[in-house]
């Protein structure tokens, strides 16, 4: 039969053209989010998501959360076990509280059954004030203890 042509690739596979532009993480990003934007399922989140590792550190590698759709879940694996703290949540992926789920089933696997609650218990603080801190960090940038001195 006929040749056909290769349909032309995803606008969000071509590649990074000069300073400034989007990575190709924040353009992969982008498209999901339009899926997850153009669906009608119910609730605040969409159905279509990305996975990005929490020690990939996400914003160094371009991407930055707080530029993709509000409805665009993000599995972040690598917290507990693999080496990012839950404190640093906030700071990795910031803006992002409700739509981060902060994967650390292995550090809880390692607990063990009897440790499992508490272990989880202590996850749970860690990510709330991390998410707290980054919050208080972006809407008060200089804490009283590091203002500068008043002549």
């Amino acid at each position: 039969g006929p040749v056909r042509p290769a349909p032309p690739p995803h606008p969000a596979a071509a590649p990074t053209h000069g300073p400034g532009a989007p990575s190709v993480a924040a353009r992969i990003a982008a498209a999901v989010g339009e899926w997850s934007e153009e669906e009608a399922s119910p609730g605040p989140l969409g159905s279509f998501g990305i996975v990005f590792g929490a020690t990939g550190a996400p914003v160094a590698r371009g991407l930055d959360i707080r530029r993709t759709s509000s409805r665009l879940p993000v599995l972040a694996p690598g917290f507990g076990a693999q080496g990012a703290t839950l404190r640093d949540a906030g700071r990795l992926f910031p803006g992002a509280r409700h739509r981060i789920l902060a994967s650390v089933s292995r550090a809880i696997t390692a607990a063990g059954p009897e440790r499992a609650a508490a272990t989880i218990e202590t996850f749970t603080t860690d990510l709330a004030d991390g998410w707290n801190a980054a919050e208080e960090e972006r809407t008060c940038p200089v804490k009283p203890d590091q203002a500068p001195a008043r002549g």
